[in-house]
């Protein structure tokens, strides 16, 4: 407060599960005053995370629109992932490439060995996200819903050897629409592709192909995220025409600190 007036709030929502103990912040759950400028948040986290350390909450959370993301890493905040969008060009007379088609409910069991690049990918360094196990064991399930959804474009390539690719197109509902994901637009969702067929440019065609459909689905915008450390992803969804809006950010504390020898002050 200054002067009887709010120039800056900050917001946390609490949580445990696979995240460990932790504390979320959305993008609109901090904002300050320009006048005042961004130390208000600096302030703010001081105040409120001593707290959270006091709960044994060591996991730190926020997703920070591009334009605050100074001062988040001035506060040792890592990126984690990247939130982006596109504008969709305009509908084309493009035609779909011959070996990809849609996908339905009786491809799941071809599908099967891809399931699992997505978790293996971040798995994997230089990510290094732990995945639990009902992660993984909700995967066939998963993709069999997203298969049986009308709403869903659910485009895989194919080649010699099978299923070497797919891409997932879902419309935003509007239950979810937010800052990250503007009303209306379209999610571009989960993708992936075999390792023997990277570098064939099955990943560049079932993206434009996905693209080129959305628009004649009327999209005009398309959201997407990835890990900022997966160097696969950080590159090819740029050159695809993402651009990043927001980064999820992670701040681990030191479990130490909780400890009887931690002397505060020191």
């Amino acid at each position: 407060m200054r002067g009887g007036a709010v120039v800056g709030y900050l917001l946390t929502r609490t949580g445990d599960g696979q995240r460990g103990r932790h504390c979320w912040t959305q993008p609109q759950d901090a904002a300050y005053a320009l006048d005042a400028g961004p130390v208000v948040l600096h302030r703010l986290y001081a105040d409120l995370s001593g707290q959270w350390l006091a709960d044994g909450r060591l996991h730190h959370y926020t997703v920070a629109p591009a334009a605050d993301l100074g001062v988040w890493l001035a506060l040792g905040f890592p990126h984690e992932q990247v939130h982006a969008i596109m504008d969709i060009p305009a509908k084309t007379s493009a035609e779909v490439p011959h070996d990809v088609r849609q996908a339905g409910p009786a491809d799941i069991d071809a599908l099967e060995p891809l399931l699992g690049l997505i978790n293996e990918a971040h798995a994997a360094p230089p990510v290094f996200a732990f995945t639990d196990r009902p992660m993984w064991d909700i995967l066939r399930s998963g993709h069999l819903e997203l298969l049986n959804d009308p709403a869903v474009a659910y485009w895989v390539s194919e080649g010699p050897e099978g299923i070497d690719g797919f891409v997932v197109m879902r419309p935003v509902p509007d239950a979810e629409s937010s800052i990250l994901k503007p009303e209306g637009s379209v999610e571009l969702l989960l993708a992936s592709t075999a390792p023997h067929a990277r570098g064939t440019g099955v990943g560049s065609r079932l993206a434009a192909w996905a693209l080129a459909d959305a628009a004649h689905r009327g999209f005009t915008v398309c959201v997407t995220d990835w890990r900022a450390a997966n160097p696969l992803s950080s590159v090819f969804w740029p050159r695809r025409g993402f651009r990043p809006v927001a980064y999820r950010l992670h701040r681990i504390l030191d479990p130490r600190l909780t400890g009887s020898e931690h002397v505060p002050g020191l």
